[in-house]
Formats: structure tokens, C-alpha cells, sequence
């Protein structure tokens, strides 16, 4: 399993990818990659279109492997 975590200013690094309210968590890191990949053009628009201000930083992001205990 592997999540996207964000570099937040107060806690460090945490998974802020939600669905329904609960953490997200992918199966693959190549999933992980394309919904971070996605998200980030989709923000790129906003702000072309002027929709939002501010561009993301592809470095206030990561991908890590989780290790699950049994």
C-alpha cells in the first residue's frame, strides 16, 4: 500500500488524500503517481483559468510504501 503525503507547516509530513472523510491509501505506487499527477494539472488549470491564485509545489508532496504489520 502507498499514500501521498503533503508537507504541512505544523505536523510534517501527513496523508491529507481523502475519500468519503476516511485516509486513501493506494495499491500501487504507479496509481499513487498518477492521481498526484493528476491533481497537480488540475491545479495548474485552476490557476491559468484563474480559478485559484496559486500554484502547488510538486516538492510539498510525496510518495511513500507503507509497511503494514501483520
Amino acid at each position: 500500500m502507498y499514500e501521498v503525503q503533503t508537507k504541512t507547516f505544523l505536523d510534517g509530513w501527513v496523508n491529507c488524500w481523502n475519500l468519503n472523510d476516511k485516509p486513501h491509501f493506494f495499491d500501487t505506487r504507479k496509481e499513487a503517481q498518477e492521481e498526484l499527477d493528476d491533481f497537480l494539472q488540475t491545479v495548474k488549470v485552476a490557476v491559468e483559468m484563474g480559478a485559484m491564485m496559486e500554484n502547488y509545489e510538486r516538492d510539498d508532496y510525496r510518495i511513500i510504501k507503507l509497511e503494514i504489520e501483520n
